[in-house]
């Protein structure tokens, strides 16, 4: 259900920037609103023909001539051409440039074995974890490295992802007095070695997804893991593909609504490019989401990536969004407002207006009232009814 604002009322853009201010919950539009605000980043603008060859499964002479005569390397730096380090790999019969094709093979082995440091400093410290029972669930980048082990990315950090609170304590520990100092947030812990310009892990009791329930999923994501046998250990997993892709959608919106790396537009298009192939469980998604109460987020995600990709995905939380919708909506607009109006109209007022605002008065009071109720604030269908009578939405 798509719902449009009635644009003759006077539209209060305090209430609609609180709303992005509370992480973009609420109104329909505002997935076009940040799929635009994206669009016209100089990121985007100057790497629109390079979105769109990722996603190319055929590519035509003519279109990879006309993109790689602009793309200068040394201009664009490693951490843009590694993706077309990577395109370069899953499209053998493309002809590149002799020059361009060495570099991005050096490019693919740079990456690689920077990701090697990281990944044996995870290591070292899942061999302390296994003394102790802990298992770890690999997230992100790391996951994604499991599933494509042969198209490196760049890797800041590992995030892991441990059972309960219990693991997490005696994780800290372990970390502690294996020589990692910690920058507390509030879902995890950075860890890096007390060692110059070392990476960082990134150790997680809880997802981070826009979600302060997001502990409820963790029995499900481990319980669905798949063991990653290559570490050469038995506490090492990795969610499986749909619970990865789920996610890595949250991440990205997260990414976008705080402002971060706007890179990640890349990272998740060769995501989406091999996850869709895969044809995942929708319903896996579906599930995570409803769980950790953030089903309008993963709509929104959806919504907004589809605004980029050619192989669109199915926006199956669009009802809990619509219903989510209108009570936002109710709630931090039509009630407020309505709120504000009813403070206006005191016994003074009336006194003053020799009683000709009472109808008004005992109109605001009485709706008030009712309207606040929570038997009607948590019902879409009695709310939607009460804004479409006010005129609020068409």
């Amino acid at each position: 259900m798509n719902f449009v604002i009635n644009r003759n009322r006077n539209l209060d853009f305090h209430i609609i920037r609180k709303f992005i201010e509370r992480r973009y919950k609420g109104i329909e539009y505002l997935a076009d609103d940040i799929a635009e605000f994206f669009k016209n980043m100089s990121l985007y603008q100057k790497n629109q023909k390079f979105i769109r060859l990722l996603q190319k499964k055929i590519v035509f002479d003519e279109e990879f001539e006309d993109f790689i005569s602009d793309w200068d390397i040394e201009v664009k730096g490693g951490t843009m051409s590694i993706y077309l380090a990577c395109f370069m790999k899953m499209h053998p019969e493309v002809d590149f440039p002799n020059d361009v094709a060495l570099k991005l093979k050096g490019l693919l082995e740079f990456y690689k074995f920077i990701n090697m440091e990281l990944l044996s400093y995870c290591k070292k410290v899942a061999i302390e974890f296994q003394k102790e029972n802990i298992d770890i669930l690999l997230l992100k980048g790391a996951a994604m490295k499991y599933y494509r082990p042969d198209l490196p990315r760049v890797m800041e950090d590992i995030d892991i992802l441990v059972r309960n609170e219990a693991d997490y304590q005696k994780a800290l520990k372990i970390l502690e007095r294996e020589g990692f100092s910690d920058n507390k947030v509030k879902h995890s812990i950075y860890y890096c070695k007390k060692e110059p310009d070392t990476k960082m892990l990134d150790l997680h009791s809880k997802l981070y997804i826009l979600s302060d329930k997001s502990e409820c999923i963790n029995e499900d994501l481990f319980k669905r893991a798949v063991k990653d046998t290559s570490w050469g250990l038995d506490n090492i997993y990795v969610p499986c593909l749909e619970d990865t892709f789920f996610v890595i959608l949250m991440n990205f919106l997260k990414n976008l609504m705080q402002g971060r790396s706007s890179y990640s537009i890349f990272n998740i298009i060769f995501d989406c490019r091999y996850i869709l192939d895969k044809k995942p469980d929708w319903n896996i998604l579906k599930e995570n989401a409803e769980k950790a109460g953030i089903a309008p987020h993963l709509h929104i995600a959806i919504k907004v990536l589809n605004r980029f990709l050619e192989n669109k995905m199915p926006e199956i939380c669009e009802k809990e969004f619509s219903e989510y919708s209108i009570k936002v909506l109710y709630d931090n607009w039509f009630l407020k407002i309505l709120n504000e109006i009813n403070k206006n109209y005191n016994f003074g007022k009336i006194i003053k207006s020799c009683f000709c605002d009472i109808k008004k008065f005992f109109e605001y009071k009485i709706n008030y009232f009712l309207y606040k109720k929570k038997f009607i604030r948590n019902n879409p269908t009695n709310t939607l009814k009460i804004l479409k009578k006010h005129n609020v939405i068409k």
